[in-house]
């Protein structure tokens, strides 16, 4: 049986040389032809004719029409204003007077619903440091709720801190507001400060 397997593989073996053998004598003995190729056929020209545009429509002529004046009276110009006679004396023109704005009342017996207990807290330090007595003016716009917003109009000594405490003292008052007309309106209050080492 092995004997037989290994005669049938020869056998293949041999059938296979042959075939490969056959294909390479005949591929080695191939000729290659190589055709000239035709020449194209001669080009014809083609001319291009670009048609004309069309012509634009005539404009339509559209003849003017008269037509009648919308005045019935025929105008006249205005005339010219008469000289000025500078011999008389120029007269008064009367403006209107605009009726001026309420200015807001001032406060000078105010009513506090509210101050500060312990003035010595807000003493300028530098101030005390040295022995400096001042005091502070600030003109004060109190507001509908009796808030003081304060500006320094004067301090003496200046440069000493007087003002700026003065301020922060009136930022913690707060007064009744003034009324007119039972209603709370807004209104000003000139405050003095003393500042005294005791």
């Amino acid at each position: 049986m092995a004997f037989a397997d290994a005669g049938m593989r020869a056998t293949s073996l041999a059938a296979s040389a042959a075939l490969l053998g056959a294909a390479l004598f005949a591929a080695m003995s191939m000729r290659f032809v190589m055709m000239a190729a035709e020449a194209p056929p001669p080009a014809t020209s083609i001319e291009m004719v670009r048609p004309e545009p069309p012509k634009p429509p005539e404009p339509e002529r559209i003849e003017p029409q008269i037509t009648q004046p919308l005045v019935s009276e025929p105008l006249t110009a205005f005339a010219a204003p008469a000289p000025f006679d500078l011999t008389q004396p120029p007269t008064e023109t009367a403006f209107p007077i605009a009726a001026p704005a309420p200015q807001p009342p001032i406060v000078s017996d105010p009513h506090w619903r509210r101050q500060p207990r312990d003035l010595s807290r807000y003493y300028p330090p530098r101030a005390r440091a040295a022995n400096v007595e001042g005091h502070a003016v600030l003109d004060c716009a109190v507001s509908t709720a009796g808030e003081l917003s304060c500006a320094v109009a004067q301090e003496s000594p200046e440069g000493w801190g007087f003002g700026a405490a003065a301020q922060r003292i009136a930022r913690e008052h707060v007064m009744v507001p003034a009324m007119r007309d039972g209603q709370a309106v807004q209104a000003r209050y000139r405050m003095r400060v003393p500042f005294r080492l005791d």
